[in-house]
Parts: C-alpha cells; structure tokens; sequence
C-alpha cells in the first residue's frame, strides 16, 4: 500500500515538471513573436516618417508637394512625347545653344549656297523639286555683288525688283545630275523653274546653266560670245539685241538661250548666205542630220517652252535663232 503511494507521488511529480516544461516553452515563443511585432513596427514607423525623405531626412508630403510630382511627371512625359515626334520628323529640341534640325529656310539657303554647276549625288536628292527654287535679289547680297556692274547696270527700265535668281538642276551632256543658275524675269520666273523641272524629269541633257557673269569680258556682247563658246545656257543680261541698238529681251530677263552651240543663230544675207556664225555653227544648220541637242519644232524643249507660252527662234524666218526662247 506504501509502495503503491510512492508510485503515484512519482507518477505526479513527473505530471507537474511536463506541465511546467508546456508552459516554459509556450512562454519563450510568446516573448519571441512580440519581439518580432514589435521591431517590424519600428522598421514600419521608421519608412513612415521617411516617406518623401532622402538620406534619413524627414520630408512631409504635402497637397502641393503631391501637386508638384504630378505637374513634374506630366512634364517628363509631354518631353519624351516631343522627343519622340521629333525624331520622326527629323529634328531635335534647342537647348542651350544647340541648333534644331534643318528647316525649309535652311534646306533653300544650303540650296543657294552650292557652288554653281556644282555634281548632285542623285542618292542625296529626296525631292527634286527642293532643287528648283527662286530668290529675290538684294542690294549687297551674294548674288547683287555677282551681277552688279556686269550683267545688271543702273538703268531706268529694270530694277532688282524685276528679277529673280533662280537654282535648277539639270543633267550635262556625260549625264550628270548638276545644279545650276538663272536670273529672269519675276513675272516668269515660276514658268522657268516648271519648265526646266520638265526637262530634268525626262532626263534632257544641257551643258552648263551659269549667269553670263561668270564670262564676263567687260561688255554684255562679248561676254554672250564668251558665254556661247562655252556652250553656257542663259537668260538675263543687260544688252542689245545682237547687229542692233535697242534693248534685247535677255536685258529684261524674258529669254533664255539654250545649248547655243548645237542651236545656231544666224542672218540670211541677201545674196542667201549664212551670216552672224561662229565656226562651230555650221555643223548643225542641217536640222534634219540627227546630232544630239539640237532643238527641234515639237521636241520635249521646245514644246515644253510653247505650253508656257514663249516663242521659239527656230521658227523665225530672218534672223533664225534655234537656241533662243522668249516670253
């Protein structure tokens, strides 16, 4: 009976450390989870007080400061927007000096500037029509201090006003594409630049399109023999008719000679001869001999000046001039 109360004494004792060994444990895990509760509180208080801050700085954010990041955003992305439209049209935002990209002004005034009779790569032209332009003429500008004094001369009947400088490309006679000048008349200058853009689309050879200036001799006659010689197709000059005492078309900027060598002028004399030749002329009187760049009656040339309404000197009786075209 002893025995047996001493077991159960044990069997208790045994019962009671268990129970205190639960509870120890459930204890520990207690105080470990509120440990953890309470540093994330912290870690939360702490991201809390430093929203809007940088380096631990303390920042509030305000209705005006909330306004602000947004007005900023919108900006960022209105920027990037023009950015991206700008690109596509080929130009960049000015920014501290920094240039935007080529304007229509700037792509006529690169234009301008080429170098006369200047090669084009045809790989660089994205529209000819860029190619075809007209200017006025100024006082003191590039093209005045050209022309003045040589081709244009202070006179009564035609001012600066009256004129235009014109750029035109055109192919040569080894075919390249080349980028010439004129000067005519302002009331027919967008006539010219429509014809000569025909002859350039269907490919019609011409040597050279310069301003007679660049032969200038020192008088408008021999400078137009200079300008013939070199087979130069031009317009303005202030001169007489050639034989003649009064004003020639060509000074009032209404005619246009075309590849002078292949295209004669020339008086018939009364006894029948040629008269008025230049030694190379008389290879091409036969009109019929098919050589090249002979202007002929209903050919693109001549037929492309008729639909502007000019005249042709190839159907002159006497004087015949078939490289001459007026308005």
């Amino acid at each position: 009976m002893k025995k047996n109360s001493i077991s159960k004494r044990i069997i208790i004792l045994c019962a009671l450390l268990v129970l205190l060994l639960i509870i120890a444990i459930t204890a520990m895990a207690g105080t470990s989870n509120n440990q953890g509760e309470s540093s994330m509180g912290a870690d939360e208080e702490k991201n809390a007080e430093n929203v809007g801050g940088v380096d631990g700085f303390s920042h509030e954010n305000t209705e005006d400061d909330n306004q602000e990041l947004l007005t900023q955003d919108t900006k960022e992305d209105k920027e990037g927007s023009e950015d991206n439209s700008n690109k596509e049209n080929g130009t960049t935002n000015k920014d501290d000096g920094e240039e935007t990209g080529t304007s229509d002004k700037d792509k006529e005034m690169n234009i301008y500037d080429i170098e006369p009779e200047s090669v084009i790569d045809p790989n660089t032209i994205a529209d000819t029509s860029d190619y075809f332009q007209s200017y006025t003429i100024e006082t003191g500008d590039k093209t005045f201090d050209r022309i003045y004094g040589r081709s244009y001369q202070d006179n009564p009947y035609v001012g600066l006003s009256d004129l235009r400088y014109l750029r035109i490309l055109h192919y040569d006679y080894s075919h390249q594409i080349r980028l010439g000048e004129m000067i005519v008349n302002a009331n027919i200058a967008d006539s010219v630049l429509s014809i000569f853009k025909t002859l350039f689309d269907n490919e019609y050879e011409i040597e050279s399109i310069r301003l007679i200036d660049d032969f200038w001799t020192g008088d408008g006659t021999p400078s137009d023999d200079a300008s013939i010689a070199a087979n130069n197709t031009s317009a303005f000059c202030y001169r007489v008719i050639s034989g003649g005492t009064h004003l020639s078309n060509h000074a009032y900027g209404y005619a246009i000679d075309v590849n002078p060598k292949q295209n004669p002028y020339y008086v018939i004399g009364s006894d029948g001869s040629y008269q008025d030749l230049y030694d190379w002329d008389y290879d091409y009187l036969d009109r019929t001999s098919g050589m090249a760049h002979m202007i002929l009656k209903g050919d693109i040339c001549e037929s492309t000046f008729a639909s502007y309404g000019f005249t042709w000197g190839g159907d002159w009786s006497n004087p015949v001039d078939y490289q001459h075209f007026e308005w």
